[in-house]
């Protein structure tokens, strides 16, 4: 009797340690996934900004804040729930968002509490980013700040959201995920700040 409850307690124990083992696969493949999307973005903005600047270079502040995006986010949550039609079409014309039905996929009901609990404070800290704060530059002269927040996703997974910001400008652009391939969609322009 002792060796039966013995055996199933075995059995319940590697049973437990299976499933520990399946859910840290399963976070680690998540969060590899993510660092590549989040290099893809930093990338894209990076190579995009860099290629405009033909005297001087872009270095990438450290903080990968999305707050601003967050508080644009809440303002559209805050106005759908009250109704307030007249604001959302005032806030949609202000940052030249354009009814194509592309972008009421991202701003909607459904998506507001998936997209808002992805408000992030930290910084671009895995060494993949290092490239782009602290680049090989032989100039220490005419050098600007890129801020990137960390990339706020739909419930699908399918778009994301990215905010960029320098000196001179402060936008949002939204990426559509297509054959696998993140392409940009949208701009949301000029944020005010």
């Amino acid at each position: 009797m002792a060796l039966l409850k013995g055996k199933a307690l075995l059995e319940a124990l590697a049973t437990s340690l299976s499933l520990i083992v399946f859910f840290l696969f399963s976070s680690c493949a998540v969060d590899a996934q993510g660092l590549e999307n989040d290099l893809t973005f930093v990338n894209y903005v990076y190579g995009k900004k860099q290629e405009k600047k033909t005297n001087g270079h872009f270095v990438l502040k450290e903080s990968s804040n999305n707050e601003y995006l967050i508080s644009l986010i809440k303002q559209f949550d805050s106005y759908t729930k009250n109704r307030d039609v007249a604001a959302i079409d005032s806030l949609k014309n202000s940052y030249r968002l354009k009814d194509n039905g592309f972008i009421e996929t991202i701003f909607n009901v459904n998506e507001y509490k998936t997209l808002l609990s992805q408000r992030h404070r930290g910084n671009w800290d895995d060494k993949e980013f290092r490239q782009f704060l602290y680049p090989q530059t032989k100039s220490k002269s005419n050098i600007y700040d890129l801020s990137i927040g960390k990339p706020i996703y739909t419930s699908d997974d399918k778009k994301a959201l990215v905010q960029v910001q320098t000196s001179t400008s402060y936008y949002v652009l939204i990426f559509e995920k297509v054959d696998n391939v993140w392409v940009e969609r949208e701009l949301i322009f000029p944020l005010f700040f």
